[in-house]
């Protein structure tokens, strides 16, 4: 009944393409010439049926192995922007030296464009101790919170976005 064979050496599934009739079942000739009966040894699967329900479960274990709560909760955490979320620590801590409407004369932070341009500069500053040359804010003797230093960073990580 099972004229030639293929094993594949990807897969380990061996193909057998039948030559003949099934009993009791009219079949044209392509069909009795070239279909194939799927036979999985460490499986012993010979009936379609056992074939769908074995691709369906794979598939789903893939699309559920893909389906993590952490990546749901990272995507739906949104973007810190300048205005709403920076802006405000800006000039609170970083007056009035930076700030020209409260008497600095430094270089103004009180606009995006500035601050966007040296974020390295001032993450890098502001990380610093107390007493360390170039740290900042100046006239403060603490060093800024962990939580702020976060926020700046993570402004910088979400792509300096202004609005």
């Amino acid at each position: 009944m099972f004229g030639r064979w293929r094993k594949s050496s990807v897969t380990k599934v061996i193909v057998l393409y039948s030559y003949g009739a099934t009993a009791g079942i009219n079949r044209t000739i392509e069909e009795q010439i070239f279909s194939p009966i799927l036979y999985i040894p460490f499986l012993n699967i010979t009936n379609m049926k056992k074939l769908i329900l074995l691709s369906s479960l794979a598939a789903l274990a893939l699309v559920v192995s893909n389906c993590s709560g952490s990546r749901k909760l990272a995507k739906a955490a949104p973007k810190l922007n300048f205005e709403t979320n920076l802006k405000a620590v800006v000039m609170s801590e970083c007056s009035p030296c930076h700030i020209p409407s409260k008497g600095g004369n430094k270089k103004p932070y009180d606009n995006y464009a500035n601050v966007k341009t040296d974020i390295d500069e001032m993450i890098r500053r502001i990380e610093l101790n107390p007493g360390e040359r170039g740290f900042m804010p100046f006239r403060k003797t603490t060093k800024l919170s962990d939580s702020t230093i976060a926020l700046f960073k993570q402004w910088r990580a979400d792509g300096v976005i202004e609005k």
